[in-house]
């Protein structure tokens, strides 16, 4: 048996160099074009390019190098494959820190302050309250729920939307499209945290802008491909949203052309809000190796139905 990893990102290339730390005597191949196809049985990345999985007749699993899926679930995917995801208990935590982080930075207005340190001016606004400032999280699953937290803890109000039903100590939940309305039109900052699905892809459009009250905030740290990114520019500029803190995009890498770069209401990062841990993924992506050669049941298993 032996494992193609589809070295296509930095941090899939970290996650090769721990594995081959943690299990030299796998066998690993890189190149998809110069491998023996008849010997792969796990292919390892994080996007999958269509057609690719019909190239290796053994195919077993695929293991997603990351919590995301959407890059692995092909339409041509055979059915018999089972797909694994990525866990770092460590990734909620990261996650939750950097939308946290944000949060902090637009209730307490610091981009002000940073205005007036270039100004060489001291000027003291009324301090802005926690409590007016909602924070609705689309999204409560682990990550969802560590982030809403956090935020309590600090004083923020927090609202949860999901698309099933949740009860949670602490929040108010909304449900499904019905509930969307509600849910937006009372949240001052909205983060995402929502997976990549069929149900989900596009989901954030003009009209969900529209439905926010007028000068809210974005935070973006799900998959990219939920965001319908002109709608979201037209809300930037047309005031609908006061500013957006993207970590993920429709096309990753960043095209450098992307008038994302320099609009003045925008912070990019290159999706680095939670990036796990290369050791502790390769360690999980070992131990799950030995359970499929062994028969035994794969931790992290995804649904292909649910898409996560």
């Amino acid at each position: 048996m032996a494992i193609l990893v589809l070295v296509n990102s930095v941090f899939v290339e970290r996650q090769l160099n721990a594995l081959r730390r943690i299990a030299p005597d796998l066998e690993i191949h890189t190149d998809p074009d110069n491998c023996p196809a008849e010997r792969i049985e796990v292919l390892y990345g994080f996007r999958l390019p269509r057609g690719l999985a019909a190239r290796f007749p053994n195919l077993k699993l695929i293991a997603s190098s990351g919590a995301g899926v959407d890059g692995v679930l092909t339409a041509d995917l055979p059915a018999h494959v089972q797909v694994t995801r990525a866990v770092d208990p460590l990734q909620a935590q990261r996650l939750a820190q950097y939308a946290v982080y944000h949060v902090l930075r637009i209730q307490r207005d610091m981009a002000f302050f940073e205005n007036l340190q270039r100004e060489r001016k001291c000027m003291r606004p009324d301090a802005p309250q926690e409590t007016d400032w909602t924070v609705g999280i689309m999204g409560l699953g682990a990550i969802g729920l560590k982030l809403a937290e956090s935020l309590r803890t600090l004083g923020y109000p927090v609202l949860g939307w999901s698309r099933t039903r949740h009860s949670h100590a602490g929040i108010e939940t909304f449900v499904g499209q019905e509930e969307l309305p509600a849910f937006l039109a009372r949240t001052r900052i909205l983060v995402l945290l929502l997976p990549a699905t069929p149900a989900t892809q596009g989901l954030i459009d003009a009209k969900v802008f529209a439905g926010l009250p007028r000068g809210a905030h974005l935070i973006q740290i799900a998959r990219g491909g939920i965001v319908v990114e002109e709608a979201m520019m037209e809300a930037l500029d047309g005031g609908r949203l006061d500013s957006a803190v993207l970590d993920v995009f429709s096309r990753e890498p960043l095209p450098a052309d992307s008038p994302l770069w320099t609009h003045p209401k925008v912070t990019v990062t290159p999706h680095v809000a939670g990036e796990p841990r290369a050791e502790w993924i390769a360690a999980q992506f070992n131990e799950n190796y030995r359970r499929l050669l062994k028969g035994e049941p794969l931790e992290n298993a995804v649904s292909r139905e649910a898409g996560y």
